[in-house]
């Protein structure tokens, strides 16, 4: 389908003669691309078909004319990155010390992490325990406010976690995955207050952030 859209739009290109001097200006029709190797492009010389080889040198900026494939090919160089961002930033979690952390932070974390365990063992006040002395410790550590609005939202107290969340947002900047995890709880609370619009939005947006969010991907459709 793209190639066909493609082949229609008129591009001009300049080449060189073959075998001489000056050049010759062809209109493309984007087919018969070699993409293991050296391009090879059919263009339309008036009004005749004529192959034409693309040497070496200019064969990857040619192919990607010809074959219509350059905005794909940024948007594929931009979800890589992204993609690279995501999994690198999973490594960024409240059992890890940041390399380097100040004896506050690092204390921060380690009681943090200990809240974090106790609210997946489903004991709540220990939880909220350990993450407000953490937070006492470090008020810019974002998991603290990320797991305390988790602990909210399971108690049905939505608006009280959005607060929290909120907070986590700005603590998480330059974290793709966090930032796609902090919209996917506020997607979350949202719906439970029924407020379907603003839930679809939050999902929307954790899914910019990283496109690879399931649980948000799962609510959007």
């Amino acid at each position: 389908m793209r190639g066909d859209l493609l082949a229609r739009i008129p591009l001009t290109l300049t080449l060189p003669r073959t075998g001489g001097e000056g050049t010759r200006t062809c209109r493309r029709v984007c087919r018969n691309v070699n993409c293991g190797g050296v391009p090879v492009g059919v263009f339309w010389t008036a009004g005749k078909s004529r192959t034409v080889m693309i040497n070496v040198g200019c064969a990857l900026l040619a192919f990607l004319v010809i074959a219509g494939c350059a905005p794909a090919g940024k948007t594929s160089v931009r979800e890589t990155g992204l993609r690279r961002a995501v999994l690198e930033d999973q490594s960024f979690t409240v059992e890890r010390v940041p390399a380097e952390a100040p004896a506050h932070r690092a204390a921060s974390f380690r009681l943090a992490a200990e809240g974090y365990r106790a609210l997946l063992d489903g004991r709540y006040r220990q939880a909220e325990d350990r993450l407000e002395k953490a937070l006492s410790l470090d008020p810019r550590n974002p998991f603290c406010y990320l797991y305390l609005a988790e602990i909210r939202f399971r108690e049905t107290d939505s608006r009280q976690a959005l607060i929290l969340l909120s907070q986590a947002e700005v603590l998480f900047q330059g974290h793709p995955y966090w930032l796609g995890e902090v919209y996917t709880r506020k997607g979350l609370c949202w719906e439970s207050l029924d407020s379907r619009e603003q839930a679809r939005s939050a999902f929307g947006k954790a899914l910019e952030y990283n496109p690879w969010n399931e649980e948000s991907r799962s609510r959007i459709r």
